[in-house]
Order: structure tokens, then sequence, then C-alpha cells
């Protein structure tokens, strides 16, 4: 099933945030794929980016954040991801992603704990959203019961805790007498026009 324009026309559903909606101006498909800008991989860095540099601006973060992290787009959703997983004491793997990619030695914890915690949001709230979505058809169906979820694409399979924090909040969705598990599906929409082919034929 394709989700990303879900909510689009009417912005009844999706909680957005200011976040969302200057991505969504700044798009060049303005008021189209709302979802999809919520929890796809090419946005989720921009997220982020765009939360640390409204903290910066108003002095919950330095304030050199705000120039070295202006730039649109230029902080990938691999960094967010891997700062997302960050536990390292005094979380220094944050401090030496945002140096290296900043050229800014943020050494407060509690400030490289605000940015992980930036990150660690976008993901959990993408994968909160995901899990939203993948229950929806289950319950319309009453399908579940039991049942498997097959799920393509670079943030299941690469963002870290993502796969974990989505079943986790499917388990929550459906309750603890739930069977469904959210497993990665290579090329999920070849397989699934695969499928849906499959039992067009069959039904002839």
């Amino acid at each position: 099933m394709e989700s990303g324009n879900f909510d689009s026309k009417y912005r009844f559903v999706l909680p957005t945030t200011r976040y969302d909606e200057e991505i969504d101006a700044a798009s060049l498909n303005k008021g189209h794929q709302a979802f999809e800008k919520m929890i796809s991989g090419m946005y989720l860095g921009e997220i982020a980016r765009r939360v640390i540099v409204h903290l910066a601006s108003i002095g919950c973060l330095p304030a050199a954040l705000k120039t070295a992290m202006g730039k649109p787009w230029s902080f990938e959703s691999r960094y967010a991801g891997e700062i997302s997983a960050d536990c390292m004491p005094g979380l220094q793997f944050t401090r030496a992603t945002i140096k290296k990619l900043c050229g800014i030695d943020v050494h407060d914890y509690q400030e490289l704990l605000a940015i992980r915690d930036v990150c660690r949001l976008v993901r959990g709230r993408a994968a909160q959203l995901s899990a939203s979505f993948c229950c929806a058809p289950l319950v319309k169906t009453h399908s579940q019961g039991r049942a498997t979820v097959a799920i393509d694409g670079s943030v299941f399979e690469k963002i870290p805790a993502f796969r974990r924090t989505l079943q986790d909040n499917i388990s929550r969705i459906l309750g603890p007498e739930c069977d469904v598990k959210a497993v990665l599906a290579k090329d999920g929409s070849g397989l699934g026009a695969a499928f849906i082919s499959a039992l067009v034929v069959n039904d002839k």
C-alpha cells in the first residue's frame, strides 16, 4: 500500500508541526505527500536540522549551530539516525559527528543530549506514524489477530532502532493478544505488483 499522500488535502489527521509546514512550503510538491514528508528517509534529517536550528536561534543550543546548520538539506537522515542511537559515555559520537559536519565543537553534555533527543524524537514519530498506517488496514479488515507486514525502504532497514520502535508501537496499538510482525521486504513495490498480477491471473 502507498501512503505518502495521506491527509494531504485536508490535514485533519496528521499531527503536523511548524517544521513540517516549513518543509512542505519549500518543497517542489507543496500540498502533496504530507505523510511521506513526515516518515521517509528523504525528510527525517531535514526535520531534525530545522528543529536544531530553531533551538539554536532561541538560545537552547550554541548560536553557532544556527549558521553552521543553516543550509537546507545539509543534515542527512543517516546522520540523524546514527546520532539517535548514540549511547557512548558523554555522547561522544554525537559530539564528533556535529564537529565533523559543522565544524562546531559542542562539549556541553546537556546540549549534546538535546541534539540526540531531537534525532530520537524525529525517528520515534516516524516509527509511530508508520505503525499506525500498518495497523489501520488490519483493524479495518479484522485481520489483526495474526499477520505479517512486509515493509520496504532504507529507514526501516538502516535507521538504528526504527524497526524495534515500529514493532513496539504496533503491539501497543493492537494489544498484546495480537501477533503482528513487521519484516523487511526488499523491492516491496515490485513484489507487491507481482503478487497482485498473480491474483488477477488466478481470478480469470
